[in-house]
Protein backbone atom coordinates (compact mmCIF):
# COMPACT_ATOMS: atom_id res chain seq x y z
CA UNK A 1 0.00 0.00 0.00
CA UNK A 2 1.11 3.50 -1.22
CA UNK A 3 2.18 5.77 1.97
CA UNK A 4 2.70 9.51 1.62
CA UNK A 5 2.97 12.73 3.90
CA UNK A 6 -0.63 14.52 3.28
CA UNK A 7 -2.43 17.16 5.71
CA UNK A 8 -5.52 16.19 6.89
CA UNK A 9 -8.54 18.83 6.79
CA UNK A 10 -11.99 16.94 8.70
CA UNK A 11 -14.99 19.27 8.80
CA UNK A 12 -18.29 18.73 10.92
CA UNK A 13 -21.60 20.07 11.15
CA UNK A 14 -22.14 20.88 14.37
CA UNK A 15 -25.06 19.75 16.44
CA UNK A 16 -26.48 18.18 12.95
CA UNK A 17 -28.09 15.04 15.05
CA UNK A 18 -30.23 17.37 16.68
CA UNK A 19 -30.74 19.74 14.38
CA UNK A 20 -32.46 16.74 11.87
CA UNK A 21 -34.47 15.94 14.38
CA UNK A 22 -36.29 19.51 14.04
CA UNK A 23 -36.22 19.20 10.47
CA UNK A 24 -38.52 17.85 7.39
CA UNK A 25 -36.84 15.18 5.45
CA UNK A 26 -36.73 18.48 2.16
CA UNK A 27 -35.19 20.48 4.89
CA UNK A 28 -32.89 18.03 5.99
CA UNK A 29 -31.66 17.46 2.15
CA UNK A 30 -31.51 20.95 1.53
CA UNK A 31 -29.14 21.75 4.34
CA UNK A 32 -27.01 18.83 3.10
CA UNK A 33 -27.07 20.36 -0.46
CA UNK A 34 -25.81 24.12 0.59
CA UNK A 35 -23.05 22.44 3.13
CA UNK A 36 -22.45 20.15 -0.18
CA UNK A 37 -21.82 22.92 -2.88
CA UNK A 38 -20.64 25.92 -0.11
CA UNK A 39 -17.65 23.49 0.69
CA UNK A 40 -16.59 21.63 -2.60
CA UNK A 41 -16.07 24.86 -3.90
CA UNK A 42 -13.79 26.31 -2.00
CA UNK A 43 -11.68 22.50 -1.49
CA UNK A 44 -11.21 22.77 -5.09
CA UNK A 45 -10.27 25.94 -5.46
CA UNK A 46 -7.10 25.20 -2.56
CA UNK A 47 -6.31 21.69 -4.33
CA UNK A 48 -8.33 19.88 -1.58
CA UNK A 49 -8.87 16.34 -2.72
CA UNK A 50 -12.22 15.15 -0.92
CA UNK A 51 -11.97 11.67 -0.05
CA UNK A 52 -14.82 11.13 1.61
CA UNK A 53 -17.92 12.50 2.48
CA UNK A 54 -18.99 11.56 5.67
CA UNK A 55 -22.81 12.85 5.42
CA UNK A 56 -22.38 16.15 7.23
CA UNK A 57 -18.61 15.98 6.92
CA UNK A 58 -15.55 16.07 4.99
CA UNK A 59 -12.50 14.18 4.90
CA UNK A 60 -9.66 16.45 2.55
CA UNK A 61 -6.25 16.15 1.58
CA UNK A 62 -3.91 18.97 0.70
CA UNK A 63 -0.27 18.39 0.04
CA UNK A 64 0.48 21.95 1.37
CA UNK A 65 -0.48 22.25 5.03
CA UNK A 66 -0.38 26.25 3.98
CA UNK A 67 -3.23 25.42 1.27
CA UNK A 68 -5.16 23.45 4.16
CA UNK A 69 -5.37 26.18 6.57
CA UNK A 70 -6.09 28.74 3.96
CA UNK A 71 -8.79 26.65 2.94
CA UNK A 72 -9.77 26.13 6.41
CA UNK A 73 -10.40 30.30 6.73
CA UNK A 74 -12.20 30.02 3.62
CA UNK A 75 -15.01 27.73 4.46
CA UNK A 76 -15.46 29.21 7.90
CA UNK A 77 -15.88 32.92 6.16
CA UNK A 78 -18.21 31.10 3.65
CA UNK A 79 -20.45 29.63 6.14
CA UNK A 80 -20.27 32.77 7.99
CA UNK A 81 -21.68 34.32 5.01
CA UNK A 82 -24.33 31.78 3.92
CA UNK A 83 -25.67 32.07 7.25
CA UNK A 84 -26.48 35.94 7.25
CA UNK A 85 -28.89 34.83 5.04
CA UNK A 86 -30.28 31.57 5.99
CA UNK A 87 -33.33 30.90 7.99
CA UNK A 88 -32.55 29.14 11.28
CA UNK A 89 -33.73 26.07 9.64
CA UNK A 90 -30.73 26.08 6.82
CA UNK A 91 -28.32 28.10 9.07
CA UNK A 92 -25.34 25.66 10.41
CA UNK A 93 -22.34 25.93 12.46
CA UNK A 94 -18.64 23.99 11.25
CA UNK A 95 -15.62 23.13 12.74
CA UNK A 96 -12.53 22.18 10.99
CA UNK A 97 -9.50 20.29 12.51
CA UNK A 98 -6.25 19.82 10.24
CA UNK A 99 -2.99 17.38 11.41
CA UNK A 100 0.12 16.40 8.81
CA UNK A 101 1.60 13.20 8.86
CA UNK A 102 2.48 9.97 7.09
CA UNK A 103 -0.75 8.28 5.85
CA UNK A 104 -1.43 4.69 3.80
CA UNK A 105 -3.44 5.50 0.92
CA UNK A 106 -5.77 3.75 -1.74
CA UNK A 107 -7.60 5.07 -4.35
CA UNK A 108 -10.80 5.69 -2.27
CA UNK A 109 -9.63 5.98 1.67
CA UNK A 110 -6.58 7.35 3.50
CA UNK A 111 -5.70 5.66 7.02
CA UNK A 112 -2.94 5.93 9.52
CA UNK A 113 -2.69 8.09 12.68
CA UNK A 114 -2.44 10.79 10.96
CA UNK A 115 -5.92 10.89 10.11
CA UNK A 116 -6.64 9.21 13.82
CA UNK A 117 -5.45 12.36 15.31
CA UNK A 118 -7.64 14.76 13.59
CA UNK A 119 -10.50 12.83 14.01
CA UNK A 120 -10.02 13.23 18.00
CA UNK A 121 -8.55 16.86 17.22
CA UNK A 122 -11.93 17.50 15.23
CA UNK A 123 -14.06 16.08 18.40
CA UNK A 124 -12.34 19.11 20.49
CA UNK A 125 -12.72 21.57 18.02
CA UNK A 126 -15.36 24.52 19.09
CA UNK A 127 -17.86 25.64 16.66
CA UNK A 128 -17.00 28.16 14.25
CA UNK A 129 -13.05 27.36 15.04
CA UNK A 130 -10.36 26.29 13.33
CA UNK A 131 -7.89 23.68 15.55
CA UNK A 132 -4.63 22.40 14.15
CA UNK A 133 -1.63 20.38 15.02
CA UNK A 134 2.43 21.46 15.80
CA UNK A 135 2.85 19.27 12.79
CA UNK A 136 0.93 21.57 10.84
CA UNK A 137 2.21 24.45 12.61
CA UNK A 138 6.28 23.68 12.12
CA UNK A 139 5.35 22.97 7.93
CA UNK A 140 3.49 26.09 6.67
CA UNK A 141 4.15 29.22 5.98
CA UNK A 142 3.32 31.09 9.15
CA UNK A 143 4.04 34.72 7.80
CA UNK A 144 -0.03 34.26 6.14
CA UNK A 145 -1.69 33.17 9.12
CA UNK A 146 -2.05 34.34 12.75
CA UNK A 147 -2.26 31.39 15.45
CA UNK A 148 -2.33 30.88 18.76
CA UNK A 149 -1.07 28.34 20.91
CA UNK A 150 -4.24 26.75 22.94
CA UNK A 151 -2.25 23.67 24.83
CA UNK A 152 -1.76 19.66 24.83
CA UNK A 153 -4.00 17.21 24.84
CA UNK A 154 -3.40 13.60 24.98
CA UNK A 155 -5.76 11.62 23.06
CA UNK A 156 -6.44 8.14 23.01
CA UNK A 157 -4.10 5.91 21.14
CA UNK A 158 -1.48 8.46 20.96
CA UNK A 159 1.55 7.85 22.89
CA UNK A 160 2.67 11.42 23.41
CA UNK A 161 0.69 14.50 24.29
CA UNK A 162 -0.30 16.86 20.75
CA UNK A 163 0.14 20.62 20.95
CA UNK A 164 -2.72 22.02 19.90
CA UNK A 165 -3.03 25.93 17.87
CA UNK A 166 -5.89 27.82 16.84
CA UNK A 167 -6.25 30.18 13.86
CA UNK A 168 -6.95 33.32 14.66
CA UNK A 169 -6.84 35.62 11.73
CA UNK A 170 -5.19 36.55 8.43
CA UNK A 171 -2.69 39.35 8.66
CA UNK A 172 -3.88 42.90 6.52
CA UNK A 173 -6.48 41.26 5.01
CA UNK A 174 -9.74 43.65 5.44
CA UNK A 175 -11.98 42.28 2.12
CA UNK A 176 -14.53 41.53 4.58
CA UNK A 177 -13.60 42.65 8.32
CA UNK A 178 -16.63 41.60 9.53
CA UNK A 179 -16.62 38.27 8.72
CA UNK A 180 -14.35 35.78 11.25
CA UNK A 181 -11.49 35.53 9.05
CA UNK A 182 -11.79 38.88 7.42
CA UNK A 183 -13.22 37.15 3.83
CA UNK A 184 -10.76 34.55 3.36
CA UNK A 185 -13.22 32.85 0.96
CA UNK A 186 -13.49 35.95 -1.27
CA UNK A 187 -10.62 35.10 -3.64
CA UNK A 188 -12.15 31.45 -4.44
CA UNK A 189 -15.70 32.38 -5.35
CA UNK A 190 -15.68 31.34 -9.00
CA UNK A 191 -16.44 34.17 -11.92
CA UNK A 192 -19.82 35.72 -11.96
CA UNK A 193 -21.75 34.01 -15.24
CA UNK A 194 -22.45 35.74 -18.09
CA UNK A 195 -25.60 37.18 -17.53
CA UNK A 196 -28.00 36.17 -20.80
CA UNK A 197 -29.79 38.86 -23.19
CA UNK A 198 -33.30 40.14 -23.48
CA UNK A 199 -33.42 38.77 -27.18
CA UNK A 200 -32.77 35.14 -25.82
CA UNK A 201 -35.38 35.63 -23.19
CA UNK A 202 -37.50 36.68 -25.43
CA UNK A 203 -37.29 33.88 -27.96
CA UNK A 204 -37.57 31.31 -24.91
CA UNK A 205 -40.66 33.12 -23.79
CA UNK A 206 -42.28 32.16 -27.33
CA UNK A 207 -41.20 28.84 -27.27
CA UNK A 208 -42.63 27.43 -23.84
CA UNK A 209 -46.11 29.56 -24.45
CA UNK A 210 -45.98 27.47 -28.04
CA UNK A 211 -44.99 24.32 -26.02
CA UNK A 212 -47.58 24.96 -23.62
CA UNK A 213 -50.34 25.43 -26.27
CA UNK A 214 -49.10 21.96 -28.36
CA UNK A 215 -49.54 20.28 -24.98
CA UNK A 216 -52.87 21.66 -24.05
CA UNK A 217 -53.78 21.09 -27.72
CA UNK A 218 -52.56 16.89 -27.63
CA UNK A 219 -54.47 16.51 -23.86
CA UNK A 220 -57.53 17.67 -25.02
CA UNK A 221 -57.52 15.20 -27.86
CA UNK A 222 -55.60 12.07 -26.43
CA UNK A 223 -56.64 12.56 -22.75
CA UNK A 224 -56.61 9.06 -21.09
CA UNK A 225 -58.11 7.43 -18.34
CA UNK A 226 -57.03 7.74 -14.93
CA UNK A 227 -54.32 5.35 -14.04
CA UNK A 228 -52.53 3.93 -11.13
CA UNK A 229 -49.06 3.87 -10.16
CA UNK A 230 -46.95 0.97 -11.06
CA UNK A 231 -44.21 0.29 -8.72
CA UNK A 232 -42.75 -3.21 -9.56
CA UNK A 233 -43.22 -5.09 -6.27
CA UNK A 234 -39.98 -7.33 -5.15
CA UNK A 235 -40.14 -10.83 -4.80
CA UNK A 236 -39.85 -11.09 -0.75
CA UNK A 237 -39.47 -14.21 1.42
CA UNK A 238 -41.63 -13.91 4.85
CA UNK A 239 -40.16 -15.41 7.71
CA UNK A 240 -43.00 -18.40 8.47
CA UNK A 241 -41.92 -18.71 12.14
CA UNK A 242 -44.59 -20.30 14.72
CA UNK A 243 -42.51 -18.49 17.78
CA UNK A 244 -44.43 -15.13 19.35
CA UNK A 245 -42.25 -11.95 19.15
CA UNK A 246 -39.94 -12.02 22.16
CA UNK A 247 -40.66 -15.48 23.01
CA UNK A 248 -37.23 -17.09 25.08
CA UNK A 249 -36.27 -20.85 23.55
CA UNK A 250 -34.34 -23.32 24.81
CA UNK A 251 -31.29 -22.40 22.04
CA UNK A 252 -31.46 -18.77 22.89
CA UNK A 253 -30.08 -19.55 26.73
CA UNK A 254 -29.26 -22.28 29.28
CA UNK A 255 -29.98 -21.82 32.86
CA UNK A 256 -27.18 -21.69 35.14
CA UNK A 257 -26.64 -25.05 37.37
CA UNK A 258 -26.43 -24.41 41.00
CA UNK A 259 -22.78 -26.53 40.13
CA UNK A 260 -21.10 -23.94 37.55
CA UNK A 261 -17.87 -23.30 39.07
CA UNK A 262 -17.44 -19.56 40.21
CA UNK A 263 -14.67 -18.84 37.96
CA UNK A 264 -16.57 -19.60 34.69
CA UNK A 265 -19.35 -17.34 36.50
CA UNK A 266 -16.83 -14.83 37.12
CA UNK A 267 -15.11 -14.66 33.41
CA UNK A 268 -19.12 -14.15 31.98
CA UNK A 269 -19.19 -11.21 35.09
CA UNK A 270 -16.59 -9.88 33.22
CA UNK A 271 -17.68 -9.79 29.44
CA UNK A 272 -20.89 -8.55 30.52
CA UNK A 273 -19.33 -6.05 32.35
CA UNK A 274 -16.75 -4.77 29.82
CA UNK A 275 -19.60 -4.81 27.09
CA UNK A 276 -22.01 -2.74 29.14
CA UNK A 277 -18.84 -0.31 29.41
CA UNK A 278 -18.47 -0.18 25.28
CA UNK A 279 -22.14 0.41 24.61
CA UNK A 280 -22.32 3.54 27.41
CA UNK A 281 -19.06 5.02 25.82
CA UNK A 282 -20.25 4.02 21.77
CA UNK A 283 -23.50 5.92 23.43
CA UNK A 284 -21.55 8.78 24.93
CA UNK A 285 -19.94 9.25 21.04
CA UNK A 286 -23.04 9.24 19.39
CA UNK A 287 -24.40 11.78 21.43
CA UNK A 288 -21.76 13.94 20.93
CA UNK A 289 -21.98 12.72 17.05
CA UNK A 290 -18.28 11.61 16.91
CA UNK A 291 -18.86 9.09 14.27
CA UNK A 292 -14.73 8.79 13.71
CA UNK A 293 -14.01 8.05 17.29
CA UNK A 294 -17.05 6.10 17.40
CA UNK A 295 -16.49 3.52 14.27
CA UNK A 296 -12.74 3.13 15.75
CA UNK A 297 -13.87 2.19 19.05
CA UNK A 298 -16.48 -0.58 17.45
CA UNK A 299 -14.03 -1.91 15.03
CA UNK A 300 -11.65 -2.49 18.32
CA UNK A 301 -14.30 -4.18 20.39
CA UNK A 302 -15.96 -6.54 18.01
CA UNK A 303 -12.31 -8.13 18.05
CA UNK A 304 -12.56 -9.00 21.28
CA UNK A 305 -16.20 -9.75 20.78
CA UNK A 306 -17.29 -10.58 17.11
CA UNK A 307 -20.85 -12.43 18.06
CA UNK A 308 -22.12 -9.60 20.01
CA UNK A 309 -25.42 -8.39 18.19
CA UNK A 310 -25.51 -4.92 19.62
CA UNK A 311 -21.75 -3.85 18.15
CA UNK A 312 -23.19 -4.86 14.71
CA UNK A 313 -26.16 -3.01 14.79
CA UNK A 314 -24.09 -0.26 16.27
CA UNK A 315 -21.97 -0.44 13.31
CA UNK A 316 -24.66 -0.54 10.82
CA UNK A 317 -25.67 2.50 12.07
CA UNK A 318 -22.07 4.06 11.79
CA UNK A 319 -21.92 2.74 8.15
CA UNK A 320 -25.29 4.35 7.23
CA UNK A 321 -24.28 7.74 8.83
CA UNK A 322 -21.14 7.82 6.12
CA UNK A 323 -23.45 6.76 3.64
CA UNK A 324 -21.73 3.35 3.33
CA UNK A 325 -25.10 1.74 2.70
CA UNK A 326 -24.25 -1.85 1.36
CA UNK A 327 -21.50 -1.90 4.80
CA UNK A 328 -24.51 -0.52 6.79
CA UNK A 329 -26.98 -3.39 5.28
CA UNK A 330 -24.23 -6.47 5.71
CA UNK A 331 -23.56 -5.36 9.80
CA UNK A 332 -27.63 -5.52 10.31
CA UNK A 333 -27.77 -8.47 8.38
CA UNK A 334 -24.88 -9.83 10.39
CA UNK A 335 -26.31 -8.23 13.85
CA UNK A 336 -29.94 -9.44 12.80
CA UNK A 337 -28.68 -13.47 12.52
CA UNK A 338 -27.24 -13.34 15.81
CA UNK A 339 -30.63 -11.89 17.45
CA UNK A 340 -33.66 -10.81 15.58
CA UNK A 341 -34.98 -8.84 18.76
CA UNK A 342 -32.28 -6.22 17.80
CA UNK A 343 -35.44 -5.20 14.90
CA UNK A 344 -37.23 -3.80 17.50
CA UNK A 345 -35.36 -1.42 18.54
CA UNK A 346 -35.77 2.20 17.42
CA UNK A 347 -32.44 2.98 15.79
CA UNK A 348 -31.77 0.02 13.64
CA UNK A 349 -35.72 -0.05 12.66
CA UNK A 350 -35.27 3.48 11.26
CA UNK A 351 -31.79 2.49 9.55
CA UNK A 352 -33.30 -0.49 7.73
CA UNK A 353 -36.09 1.34 6.33
CA UNK A 354 -34.58 4.62 4.85
CA UNK A 355 -32.40 2.04 2.95
CA UNK A 356 -35.44 1.10 1.25
CA UNK A 357 -34.24 4.16 -0.96
CA UNK A 358 -30.98 3.51 -1.96
CA UNK A 359 -30.37 -0.29 -1.29
CA UNK A 360 -33.67 -1.52 -2.23
CA UNK A 361 -33.52 -5.54 -3.08
CA UNK A 362 -31.44 -5.94 0.02
CA UNK A 363 -33.31 -3.62 2.43
CA UNK A 364 -36.71 -5.35 1.22
CA UNK A 365 -35.51 -9.16 1.70
CA UNK A 366 -34.35 -8.32 5.27
CA UNK A 367 -36.93 -6.28 6.20
CA UNK A 368 -39.84 -9.55 5.12
CA UNK A 369 -37.49 -11.57 6.59
CA UNK A 370 -36.78 -9.77 10.21
CA UNK A 371 -39.92 -7.73 10.31
CA UNK A 372 -40.93 -6.69 13.98
CA UNK A 373 -43.49 -4.34 15.41
CA UNK A 374 -40.80 -1.61 15.95
CA UNK A 375 -40.03 -2.04 11.43
CA UNK A 376 -43.97 -2.34 10.70
CA UNK A 377 -44.78 1.12 12.45
CA UNK A 378 -41.90 2.88 10.66
CA UNK A 379 -42.92 1.57 7.14
CA UNK A 380 -46.67 2.92 8.14
CA UNK A 381 -45.38 6.28 8.29
CA UNK A 382 -43.01 5.65 5.08
CA UNK A 383 -46.27 4.96 2.64
CA UNK A 384 -47.08 8.82 3.80
CA UNK A 385 -43.74 10.14 2.45
CA UNK A 386 -42.20 11.49 -0.12
CA UNK A 387 -39.77 9.49 -2.18
CA UNK A 388 -42.20 7.16 -4.82
CA UNK A 389 -40.10 3.92 -4.67
CA UNK A 390 -39.66 4.02 -0.78
CA UNK A 391 -42.96 4.55 -0.18
CA UNK A 392 -44.37 1.92 -2.64
CA UNK A 393 -42.27 -0.38 -1.43
CA UNK A 394 -43.08 0.33 2.28
CA UNK A 395 -46.47 -0.65 0.75
CA UNK A 396 -46.05 -3.87 -0.76
CA UNK A 397 -43.98 -5.20 2.55
CA UNK A 398 -46.94 -4.09 5.02
CA UNK A 399 -49.63 -5.64 2.19
CA UNK A 400 -47.89 -8.74 1.20
CA UNK A 401 -47.26 -9.43 5.46
CA UNK A 402 -51.41 -9.01 6.10
CA UNK A 403 -50.29 -5.29 7.55
CA UNK A 404 -52.33 -3.67 4.86
CA UNK A 405 -54.32 -1.69 7.62
CA UNK A 406 -51.46 0.36 8.44
CA UNK A 407 -50.57 1.59 5.39
CA UNK A 408 -51.33 5.10 4.93
CA UNK A 409 -53.45 5.73 2.23
CA UNK A 410 -54.20 9.58 2.74
CA UNK A 411 -50.60 10.49 3.01
CA UNK A 412 -49.66 7.85 -0.06
CA UNK A 413 -51.89 9.53 -3.01
CA UNK A 414 -50.85 13.15 -1.51
CA UNK A 415 -47.17 12.35 -2.32
CA UNK A 416 -48.47 10.49 -5.47
CA UNK A 417 -50.41 13.45 -6.51
CA UNK A 418 -47.43 15.95 -5.96
CA UNK A 419 -44.65 13.51 -6.99
CA UNK A 420 -46.22 11.69 -10.36
CA UNK A 421 -46.09 13.31 -13.75
CA UNK A 422 -48.33 11.86 -16.28
CA UNK A 423 -51.73 14.01 -15.82
CA UNK A 424 -53.90 10.30 -15.53
CA UNK A 425 -51.74 9.32 -12.59
CA UNK A 426 -52.56 12.68 -10.76
CA UNK A 427 -55.91 12.20 -11.41
CA UNK A 428 -56.39 8.58 -9.86
CA UNK A 429 -54.49 10.07 -6.65
CA UNK A 430 -57.01 13.10 -6.93
CA UNK A 431 -59.99 10.94 -7.11
CA UNK A 432 -58.53 8.53 -3.69
CA UNK A 433 -58.22 12.01 -2.11
CA UNK A 434 -62.09 13.13 -2.82
CA UNK A 435 -63.24 9.34 -1.99
CA UNK A 436 -60.99 10.15 2.06
CA UNK A 437 -62.18 13.09 2.47
CA UNK A 438 -59.19 13.82 4.65
CA UNK A 439 -58.13 17.12 5.80
CA UNK A 440 -54.59 16.37 5.28
CA UNK A 441 -55.04 16.39 1.53
CA UNK A 442 -56.41 20.05 1.52
CA UNK A 443 -52.88 21.63 0.77
CA UNK A 444 -51.82 19.35 -1.96
CA UNK A 445 -55.25 19.81 -3.63
CA UNK A 446 -54.76 23.39 -3.53
CA UNK A 447 -51.04 22.96 -4.78
CA UNK A 448 -52.21 20.74 -8.00
CA UNK A 449 -54.63 23.82 -9.46
CA UNK A 450 -52.88 26.41 -7.93
CA UNK A 451 -50.04 26.80 -10.93
CA UNK A 452 -49.18 28.84 -13.81
CA UNK A 453 -51.02 29.02 -17.42
CA UNK A 454 -48.49 25.97 -18.42
CA UNK A 455 -49.10 23.74 -15.91
CA UNK A 456 -52.62 24.36 -15.77
CA UNK A 457 -52.93 22.85 -19.11
CA UNK A 458 -50.96 19.66 -18.16
CA UNK A 459 -53.76 19.54 -15.12
CA UNK A 460 -56.65 20.30 -17.04
CA UNK A 461 -57.82 16.27 -16.90
CA UNK A 462 -58.13 16.44 -12.85
CA UNK A 463 -58.87 20.13 -12.29
CA UNK A 464 -62.54 19.64 -12.20
CA UNK A 465 -62.28 16.49 -9.37
CA UNK A 466 -59.52 18.28 -7.97
CA UNK A 467 -62.08 21.26 -7.45
CA UNK A 468 -64.72 19.33 -6.30
CA UNK A 469 -62.46 17.15 -3.52
CA UNK A 470 -61.88 20.96 -2.05
CA UNK A 471 -65.05 21.92 -1.54
CA UNK A 472 -66.05 18.20 -0.32
CA UNK A 473 -63.16 18.81 2.62
CA UNK A 474 -63.95 22.26 3.38
CA UNK A 475 -67.72 21.63 3.86
CA UNK A 476 -66.97 19.05 6.34
CA UNK A 477 -64.66 21.13 7.94
CA UNK A 478 -67.20 24.00 8.44
CA UNK A 479 -69.81 21.45 9.66
CA UNK A 480 -67.33 20.19 12.12
CA UNK A 481 -66.93 23.43 13.38
CA UNK A 482 -70.84 24.37 13.60
CA UNK A 483 -71.88 21.58 15.16
CA UNK A 484 -72.97 21.41 18.87
CA UNK A 485 -70.08 20.55 22.00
Amino acid sequence: MQTENLTILLTDIVGFSKKLNTLSRVNSQRLLKAHDVLLKKHIKFFGGRIVKSIGDSFLVTFRSPTDATLCAMALQDAVWEYNQAASPSTSFELRVAINSGEVRVTHKDVFGDAVNIAARLESITPPNTIYLTESVYLSMHKTEVLLSLVGEEGFKGIAQAVSIYRVDSRPNDNQMPQAPFGGAHINSRPASKTKFSVGKFFVGIVAALLAAFVTWWIMLTTMTAPSQIKVEPLTVEYNKTNEEPGEVTEDLFTPLGEGLIDEVLTEEDKKQQQLKDIYLAIYQLLNEENYLQMMILIEESLIAHPEDAQLHAFKGHAHFYFEEYKESLNAYRKAFSIDSLIGDENLPAKDIVALLDVEREDANKLIAFYLSPAIIDLLSIRTGEEGLRGRYDAFYLLRDSGNQKRIDWVGLHIWDLRETQKCSQKKTAVLELKRLADPRALEALKESISVGLIQSFKHACFWKDAEEAIAIIETAQQENNQAPE
